[in-house]
Parts: C-alpha cells; sequence; structure tokens
C-alpha cells in the first residue's frame, strides 16, 4: 500500500510541474498564445453577446 502511495504521489507531482514551461522559446508566439487565452474574458462578441472566442482563436492561430 505505501508503494502505491508513493507512486501516486510521484505521478501528481511530475504531472504538475510539466505545465509550467512552454514548448517554444519563442517570445511572440507565447505572447500571443497567452493572449489568446486571456480575449474571451477581456471582450464580448457583439453579435452574441458572449465571450469572444473567436478572437481568441485568432490569436491561438496566429501563435502556431
Amino acid at each position: 500500500m505505501k508503494t502505491f502511495l508513493f507512486f501516486l504521489t510521484l505521478l501528481i507531482t511530475g504531472s504538475s510541474f510539466s505545465q509550467y514551461g512552454y514548448s517554444t522559446k519563442s517570445k511572440k508566439a507565447i505572447k500571443l498564445f497567452e493572449l489568446g487565452q486571456k480575449e474571451p474574458n477581456l471582450s464580448l462578441d457583439p453579435t452574441t453577446n458572449l465571450p469572444n472566442f473567436r478572437k481568441g482563436i485568432e490569436y491561438i492561430e496566429k501563435a502556431i
């Protein structure tokens, strides 16, 4: 039982550390990606009055 808990803890901590980095060093791509994540919360789509997901998708596509 102790070994199971050890490996479970190891798995959880290992996966949490891998989320902090980006796979690219391009500052422009990182900035566009982060803008794409934030954009839906910053503005509303004028036609639907919902968060502007289209603009966020545009930023993320430019980052790619």
